[in-house]
């Protein structure tokens, strides 16, 4: 079959043969090559669209089988504790516009029809970055993410680790860490070896996170609810 499929160079030098004849040779050939050249073009997108879908259907039976693998092992956990899940510290940031932009990433409305609405927003507004954890014992938080001057900055690794050191860990100490494990996402900052370390010190096995003794399965935002309530 592949021996059959004329490269697309070979069809361009058809093409400009055809163009180069005389006024009374008949523009059939041409006309064929032409149209044969747009089928060829027409077949690479669809195969295109076809390597793209395959992989975006392969991408999903992967995160389908992380998310399966952790849900499994969390009903084993709970069939041996059965308060288990109440032991878990979830984490994670919400980013709050300082222009009342709201964030929709996480925020899907159903309708029957598309509404059509377009809602016009500054390049880069000015936002504030704002972090919890929020287990069954209550919620740890808020802590803002501010530089040394009190502007408000984004979440990196150093800032990160920070905030661990300088206000999650000092929050622990009026709970039973050994009995509590630790949730994040798969965020880089969150999963640096050196953030991995620094939590491992705490939590030891613990620790459901990327890199961590129990991997967080990624695209799950709806097994956390902080990603609907915060």
């Amino acid at each position: 079959m592949v021996d059959n499929v004329l490269a697309k160079d070979d069809l361009f030098h058809m093409v400009n043969e055809t163009n180069d004849h005389d006024e009374g040779e008949s523009e059939l050939d041409a006309l064929t090559a032409k149209v044969t050249l747009e089928r060829f073009e027409f077949g690479v997108l669809v195969l295109k669209g076809a390597f793209f879908r395959d992989n975006l259907v392969a991408l999903h039976i992967k995160y389908d089988q992380a998310r399966r693998r952790f849900v499994e092992w969390a009903q084993n956990e709970i069939a041996v504790v059965p308060d288990f899940h109440k032991r878990i510290l979830l984490s994670d940031e919400a980013h709050f516009w300082l222009n009342c932009y709201a964030n929709k990433q996480n925020c899907r409305i159903w309708s029957e029809a598309n509404p059509q609405v377009y809602v016009e927003t500054p390049l880069h507004p000015e936002k504030l970055t704002v972090w919890y954890a929020l287990w069954a014992g209550g919620i740890i938080g808020p802590y803002f993410f501010k530089n040394d001057e009190g502007h408000n900055v984004t979440v990196n690794g150093d800032r990160y680790r920070a905030m661990i050191t300088n206000f999650f860990i000092l929050e622990l100490n009026n709970h039973d860490v050994q009995e509590l494990g630790f949730q994040q996402d798969g965020a880089t900052c969150h999963t640096a070896r050196a953030t991995i370390d620094l939590l491992k010190d705490t939590f030891g096995d613990r620790l459901i996170s990327r890199f961590g003794s129990v991997n967080w399965p990624p695209r799950s935002c709806d097994l956390t609810p902080l990603d609907y309530f915060l």
